[in-house]
């Protein structure tokens, strides 16, 4: 049982575990936000992307097709790539 509870506490930061942790009552607001304050500011580090259509060089954004690739089910056509 040791080792799940040492898992859970690495994960208690997890963004994908803290509004279960703070129904849990394992996790506070005020904890969480002391935890989000101590993080190490790295907005330097960022690196801009641009995701371009191989198709005519322009931002795929721009052309429509958005994040669903132009396919009904979201997802590429992998017939046509």
């Amino acid at each position: 049982m040791g080792s799940l509870r040492k898992g859970l506490e690495q994960l208690k930061f997890d963004s994908r575990m803290t509004e279960w942790n703070e129904s849990q009552g394992l996790l506070t607001k005020e904890e969480y936000q002391k935890h989000l304050d101590s993080l190490p500011d790295l907005s330097g580090r960022v690196v801009p992307l641009t995701l371009e259509d191989e198709a005519n060089g322009s931002d795929i954004f721009d052309s429509g097709m958005g994040h669903t690739g132009g396919h009904s089910d979201g997802g590429m056509d992998p017939s046509t790539h």
